[in-house]
C-alpha cells in the first residue's frame, strides 16, 4: 500500500491534478482502491492500495509539490521494504529507504528529512537492538514518519476522526 499527504492545496484541486473525481461513498478503513481523507493535522491524504501507483512516482510528486509540500509513503510487507519521501517546490528534498533485504539495520537516507526522524530512528534502532530475538523494527520508520507529521498511520486509525473517513475516489 501506499499514501501521498499533501499540505497547502485544496482537495479539489488535488483531485483535478490527478484525475480523481469522488464517487459519493464513504469507508470507514480504506479498501478500495483509491480513498482520502481531510486529517485533522491539516494534511490531505490520498491512500492507494497499491505499493506503486503512478500518483505517487517522482515525476507527478515534483508537479503536486510547486506551491504546496508532499510527502509519499509505501509499505510493501511482502517484501519488508518501506519508503517515505518529502518535495516541496516541484523537487524531491529527502528520502528514507529501508530495505530488510540488506540487513535489519539498513536504513539509506538523502537530503534532509523532517525533524522528526532522528528521534524515531533512534528509538526504533534502540529497540531492535535491545531485543533478543530481534525483528525488523526499522521497517517502521516510514510510518512513524508520516504518523509524526501529519498524525496518520496505515494501521492505526485517526486520531480525532469518527465513523467513515475515507472518501472513495475513481480515476478518470
Amino acid at each position: 500500500m501506499s499514501w501521498l499527504i499533501v499540505r497547502g492545496k485544496r482537495p479539489a484541486e488535488l483531485r483535478a491534478q490527478f484525475g480523481f473525481f469522488e464517487t459519493g461513498k464513504r469507508e470507514f478503513v480504506p479498501e478500495s482502491d483509491v480513498t482520502e481523507a481531510l486529517l485533522p493535522s491539516g494534511w490531505h491524504l490520498i491512500f492507494f492500495n497499491d505499493a506503486s501507483p503512478p500518483e505517487i512516482g517522482d515525476e507527478a510528486l515534483c508537479r503536486i509539490s510547486r506551491g504546496a509540500e508532499a510527502m509519499a509513503f509505501v509499505v510493501e510487507e511482502a517484501s519488508m521494504v518501506s519508503l517515505a519521501r518529502g518535495y516541496a517546490g516541484g523537487k524531491r528534498i529527502w528520502e528514507v529507504l529501508h530495505d530488510s533485504n540488506e540487513g535489519l539495520e539498513h536504513l539509506a537516507v538523502s537530503g534532509e528529512p523532517p525533524k522528526s526522524f532522528p528521534a524515531i530512528r533512534d528509538r526504533l534502532l534502540n529497540e531492535l537492538r535491545a531485543d533478543q530475538d530481534p525483528c525488523d523494527y526499522l521497517f517502521d520508520v516510514p510510518a512513524d514518519l508520516s504518523k509524526a507529521e501529519a498524525g496518520f498511520r496505515h494501521d492505526e486509525d485517526i486520531e480525532g476522526v469518527e465513523g467513515d473517513a475515507f472518501a472513495i475516489l475513481e480515476r478518470s
